[in-house]
């Protein structure tokens, strides 16, 4: 009786999961969809492993099949994340940058941490989102050395933005449309448009008070005002010219069909150069939960330039987003 209702629940959960990417291929995204699709969609394929075990020792056949049906579909579904990148550049460049983005938590008070976490980077130019004006008082006081070019925007919100760099910097725009700063860098003579963004996150209700207001903010998941967001980006990028570098917490999983409107425009620098999942939130600092589940911090380039290396270091400073790294190419 038992090895029964394991053999039907297990293949009534096999059968959903198919069901779910098959509405989501087909554009079909209620906003329990949508969450289950765009973040949760590892996690919910793990207990698939589980019940292939389950039935090759009970030689359950149903399940079995099942269990290959869920097996191809996370296989099609994750076929980025399982096929390591071929190279795009040479193992020696002669010139590299090094990009690191960082969201610090507008609520995180480690200054110090903090600090010694970007140290720890040796980046060459860091994009910082939710800067707090602790954090950038202490960047201008004990970074300026290390990091003489510095564009500041700290708030008392998410809304702060920074960049620091090694090399000049010259300032362009600070543009609430996509949410960014636009700077250009000097590198050896080669000048490059770094752009540091921070997207609204895919929930319009907040100020969850109560366990009720729980489901009210899921039930808000969405794409606006993300969408107008990477539109006026996408936008932008199309009327500056030359080489391009985007970094920064888009909110947007790489399963999200907003992704696919950025990557038709730029490359993906950690699909470039590694291979796996590369989430960078929560941070297991944050205490959500032990490890990351979804992929929502990114480095984006253009033009001639290429990623050949890049990590997610997840000893965030007490930031509840891990910190992404990149080594670009230059042309």
């Amino acid at each position: 009786m038992l090895a029964r209702a394991l053999s039907v629940g297990g293949t009534a959960y096999c059968a959903a999961l198919v069901a779910a990417e098959a509405l989501s291929a087909l554009g079909v995204r209620p906003w329990w969809l949508a969450i289950a699709h765009d973040v949760l969609a590892p996690i919910l394929f793990a207990p698939v492993a589980a019940l292939g075990l389950l039935a090759l020792a009970l030689r359950m056949r149903a399940l079995g099949a099942a269990v290959a049906a869920a097996a191809l579909a996370f296989a099609l579904a994750f076929q980025a994340a399982l096929v390591p990148p071929s190279p795009t550049a040479p193992t020696a460049p002669a010139r590299q940058l090094r990009v690191a983005t960082y969201n610090q938590l507008i609520a995180n008070t480690q200054i110090d941490t903090m600090l010694a976490t970007i140290r720890r980077q040796d980046a060459d130019l860091v994009a910082i989102q939710e800067l707090s004006h602790d954090l950038a008082a202490a960047i201008q006081r004990d970074m300026a050395g290390e990091y003489p070019y510095q564009w500041l925007v700290p708030s008392y919100n998410a809304d702060g933005l920074g960049l620091i760099s090694r090399y000049p910097l010259d300032r362009q725009e600070q543009a609430s449309a996509y949410r960014g700063l636009r700077a250009v860098i000097h590198v050896d003579g080669a000048l490059i448009t770094v752009v540091n963004v921070h997207p609204h996150i895919p929930f319009a209700a907040s100020g969850i008070r109560r366990p009720s207001d729980v489901l009210r903010a899921l039930a808000s998941y969405g794409t606006s005002p993300r969408q107008g967001e990477i539109e006026a980006l996408v936008a932008m990028a199309s009327q500056v010219p030359g080489p391009m570098i985007v970094l920064g917490d888009f909110n947007t999983s790489d399963r999200d069909p907003l992704y696919a409107q950025l990557a038709a425009v730029f490359h993906d620098s950690y699909r470039q150069s590694s291979w796996g999942f590369g989430a960078t939130f929560p941070s297991p600092q944050s205490d959500m939960l032990p490890f990351p589940i979804v992929r929502i911090d990114y480095i984006w380039l253009r033009g001639p330039l290429a990623a050949i290396a890049s990590q997610v270091d997840c000893d965030s400073g007490g930031s509840d987003h891990c910190l992404y790294v990149a080594d670009v190419a230059l042309p």
